[in-house]
């Protein structure tokens, strides 16, 4: 009998452990970074996108019914023209504040959006299941700050071979908002 519920046990503790599914971490507990910064890691790579980095916002035309308001966070790797873009669109047009995204809850969704160009590909988030990714805003005035993870994927790659994907961990930003 003994030896049965330690079996037991032993079953029912690895289909918990192994069942369980991952969300992407938005630790903003250190997040002390230099306004002008994006970084993240890309395939577990550290990598920087603080050249160029802004924030933009824009009121955008959604669909028949509504506009939207879109917030861009977008930098680009230094020396290169592979660039990161974060961004979050809530419809209808409202202000977006600090909190998680996706705020699916909300009776006013916001989305969030990754985009990653490489070696000028664009891989996004838009073919992947789209809500592993996730924008943390921490804080938001005539700066944003805030903290991203995601994947992202194009269909095919330049020899229409296999579709490539890009995991996005440990993304950090502090930006000004461009008026």
């Amino acid at each position: 009998m003994k030896q049965f519920s330690f079996n037991l046990l032993l079953l029912v503790s690895l289909i918990m452990f192994s069942c369980r599914k991952t969300s992407p971490s938005l630790n903003s507990s250190n997040l002390s970074i230099p306004l002008g910064t994006i970084t993240a890691d890309v395939d577990g790579i550290s990598t920087d996108f603080s050249t160029n980095s802004i924030a933009d916002t824009a009121t955008e035309f959604f669909d028949f019914w509504y506009n939207s308001f879109r917030i861009s966070v977008i930098g680009y790797q230094p020396n290169s023209n592979n660039k990161i873009e974060i961004r979050l669109l809530k419809v209808p047009a409202q202000p977006i504040s600090a909190g998680i995204y996706p705020d699916l809850d909300s009776l006013i969704p916001t989305y969030p959006y990754l985009f990653y160009t490489k070696n000028n590909f664009l891989y996004k988030n838009d073919g992947y299941d789209p809500y592993v990714s996730k924008i943390k805003i921490v804080s938001i005035d005539s700066t944003i700050k805030g903290v991203f993870s995601g994947g992202v994927i194009i269909t095919e790659d330049s020899t229409n071979r296999q579709t490539i994907s890009h995991n996005i961990t440990n993304g950090k930003f502090y930006v000004t908002i461009q008026k």
